[in-house]
């Protein structure tokens, strides 16, 4: 998949780039039959610039031609703006200048805009739009609670600490991950899709496929595949990571299409390919609601590992505190 974006971007910027020539060449045309000797100095330029390239090929100093070259495109962007263009009028015609409207800078390194709009391709065709703000660099783990779980001893701020670094230490040694599965435990609101979307965006940004899906769309696409056939189970089976947010609040399933999802989670633990998931289900709950051979898949301890996320919903608390200002 992202072979398949960087193609057809690559194809899209290389469009551009013809339309942003032929522009340049109209602007010219333009500029020229109103002022001829605009047309005369840029044939001097030009032929200035020959010299100087012989020059040096031939490893001779060249810093008169350069000087001479400097001079004559002060002076016709002197003549464009005494004649109401603006002084880059010939040269200001790239969405991006850095690049030319090419993608690749001169170094040969790809272009910041390049890179951006393939990132942007890659979380659409991840199902991820809308995520884009949510990496590792803004995760504040500073929101969990210091108070420790009488039970456990443990605060959720101190377990999100352990959480979040697992997390990008699999996100950036990904695919070479021992335990190629993840299942996030834990009630509504407590940073379980957050995390998620910081482990999709790193993975997409280090070049691998992602498909990040809810598991109410999940079920739907089942069921057509179940009923209906299709190709969309071969994508769920290829794609290199494979993210399913909020198993357990899909509506009511039927054997044909748990019986699909297992399919789907059995070919991947199979291939190895990786499988990230996230619920507010017990063990003993994914194995009543999905039965015991999806969750005996979800919960091997030779492939899979299980981050437990503690503490309460952080919106309500950032809704209690809005109310906690609002009333003071």
């Amino acid at each position: 998949m992202a072979d398949s974006a960087l193609r057809i971007l690559e194809s899209e910027y290389a469009q551009k780039r013809i339309r942003a020539e032929l522009e340049k060449d109209r602007r010219r045309e333009e500029v020229f039959a109103r002022i001829p000797e605009l047309q005369a100095l840029d044939m001097r330029k030009r032929r200035l610039i020959v010299s100087r390239f012989r020059a040096k090929r031939a490893g001779e100093e060249a810093e008169d031609i350069s000087s001479q070259v400097q001079a004559i495109e002060a002076r016709m962007r002197e003549m464009l703006k005494g004649n109401g263009y603006s002084a880059d009028y010939l040269e200001n015609v790239y969405e991006c200048p850095q690049c030319g409207d090419t993608g690749v800078l001169p170094q040969g390194k790809r272009c910041l805009c390049f890179t951006k709009r393939l990132l942007e391709r890659l979380y659409r065709s991840a199902s991820l739009e809308g995520a884009q703000e949510q990496t590792f660099e803004r995760f504040d783990d500073g929101i969990f609670s210091r108070e420790r779980d009488p039970q456990t001893g443990v605060s959720p701020y101190e377990a999100m600490q352990n959480i979040k670094k697992y997390c990008l230490r699999y996100a950036e040694t990904f695919p070479r991950n021992k335990k190629p599965n993840i299942l996030f435990s834990g009630q509504t609101g407590t940073g379980k899709t957050f995390l998620l979307n910081c482990m999709a965006g790193r993975i997409l940004e280090r070049g691998y496929s992602v498909l990040s899906i809810t598991a109410s769309r999940l079920i739907e696409v089942l069921r057509k595949a179940a009923f209906e056939g299709g190709g969309a189970l071969e994508r769920l089976y290829e794609i290199d990571l494979l993210i399913i947010d909020e198993l357990g609040m899909e509506p009511m399933l039927n054997d044909v299409v748990v019986e699909y999802l297992f399919m789907v989670i059995n070919e991947r633990c199979r291939s190895g390919k990786a499988l990230l998931i996230s619920t507010n289900l017990t063990p003993d709950q994914l194995a009543q609601r999905y039965t015991e051979r999806i969750a005996s898949r979800l919960l091997d301890t030779q492939n899979s590992r299980c981050l437990r996320f503690i503490g309460d919903d952080l919106r309500l608390r950032k809704r209690e505190n809005f109310v906690k200002k609002d009333l003071r």
